[in-house]
């Protein structure tokens, strides 16, 4: 790539918020196919501004640098520890998506006050269905924004600003804010000790707003909405809209997330040689209960499958369970599979999906220390192939 508008203009854009919180006058907005993307970039970048977004930007660039073999899964990468697990506050447990893991974690920090915020994702108060960044510095705030969110959002469009506040960061986003955010920081070292923990989960994709809009339409909600929220309440919990004048809407997990959302998901997402969260210090996920070899969708008491991928996470972890904040056990490794098959099979598949790009595109991604290569072994040349005509066709589809 020679220039930002080329990753913009290739879908290869996962809408971080970096380039707006870098160049003046850019900021983001919605795109044609309903995803957050900077807008200006043309206008008011630079070549110095250029080469730095290239340089960092999570969209090109994502080099896992373990060196530390023995604790490297080829399938899930660095597992320090593996647990199953939830929040022991039953409100928090409730109202996450799954175990409330991630929540527990994050007001742990703030009332220990090993940071002095939590960089997340929010609900706007205008609009139920749109997602803005926040630093959440309390309880009731982080609680607040418990919860999945399956639509576009840019969280790190105020991280630099919040760094040179002097706050003391945690940050919870997707594998690509993570990855977007470690590239930041290694390309500004001097901030490397205001964000001593980053925590992720396991990522299906991201679906655009159109995608929520005809989630909406599909529930029947045709009328000006209050409230929106994706999952939680319950585990997994209905996707549920409440109306101005009160009225409810639900439809389950399963028909909300596997009919609709995740079949709305961004090109670069199919393409994501993460989604498990290489970069965090502590990942959660689903823990389901599996049946017939297929994961459970049934509603019940939430559970977290909970890694942590550093060994100052795996510390963290250990207080957080000794101090009770998260109740667990342990898992073993090929357990994972059987939970979250989606994203195993995902992992077999994605280097003949990036090669596919490749061919069609002629553009080298920096994407390396994932086992690609490895990966690929795990199923059959039939399934590759496959991934890689369709990620060649569709690379071909003009934006």
């Amino acid at each position: 790539m020679k220039n930002v508008q080329e990753i913009i203009d290739n879908r290869l854009c996962t809408g971080c918020g970096l380039c707006a919180a870098l160049i003046p006058n850019v900021r983001m907005e919605v795109d044609s196919e309903g995803f957050l993307t900077p807008s200006g970039i043309k206008e008011n970048i630079n070549n110095d501004l250029n080469a730095k977004i290239l340089s960092i930007c999570p969209g090109i660039n994502q080099i896992n640098k373990n060196k530390d073999t023995s604790k490297e899964n080829k399938i899930w990468g660095r597992i320090e520890v593996l647990k199953s697990g939830h929040s022991s506050d039953e409100e928090i447990r409730h109202k996450g998506s799954s175990g409330g893991v991630l929540t527990a974690i994050a007001i742990y920090l703030i009332e220990s006050n090993m940071v002095t915020g939590v960089l997340q994702n929010t609900v706007s108060k205008n609009n139920p269905i749109e997602n803005l960044p926040c630093l959440s510095k309390s309880k009731i705030e982080i609680i607040s924004n418990a919860g999945s969110r399956y639509a576009p959002t840019s969280i790190l469009q105020i991280l630099p600003e919040l760094l040179k506040s002097n706050e003391k960061l945690a940050i919870i986003g997707k594998p690509c804010d993570i990855s977007a955010a470690h590239n930041f920081l290694v390309e500004n070292p001097k901030y490397k000790s205001q964000v001593p923990y980053m925590f992720s989960f396991y990522c299906a994709g991201q679906p655009s707003y159109f995608a929520t809009q005809k989630l909406l339409n599909q529930m029947g909600c045709n009328d000006e909405i209050d409230e929106f929220r994706y999952r939680g309440h319950g585990w997994p919990g209905d996707a549920t809209a409440i109306t101005k004048d009160g009225i409810k809407y639900t439809m389950s997990y399963n028909d909300s997330w596997g009919k609709i959302l995740g079949k709305e998901i961004h090109f670069r997402c199919k393409i994501c040689p993460d989604g498990v969260g290489y970069f965090a210090d502590i990942v959660c996920a689903d823990a389901w209960d599996t049946k017939d070899g297929y994961p459970d969708f049934k509603e019940k008491d939430g559970e977290s499958l909970i890694i942590a991928k550093t060994s100052k996470g795996a510390l963290l972890l250990e207080e957080l369970i000794n101090k009770g904040v998260i109740i667990s056990k342990q898992l073993e490794i090929d357990k994972i599979k059987k939970i979250q098959p989606y994203q195993f099979n995902r992992r077999v598949v994605i280097g003949a999906r990036i090669l596919g790009f490749i061919f069609s595109k002629k553009y080298i991604l920096n994407f390396k220390g994932f086992n690609l290569l490895k990966n690929s072994f795990s199923t059959n040349f039939r399934n590759l192939f496959s991934n890689f005509l369709g990620t060649y066709k569709r690379s071909s589809k003009k934006k």
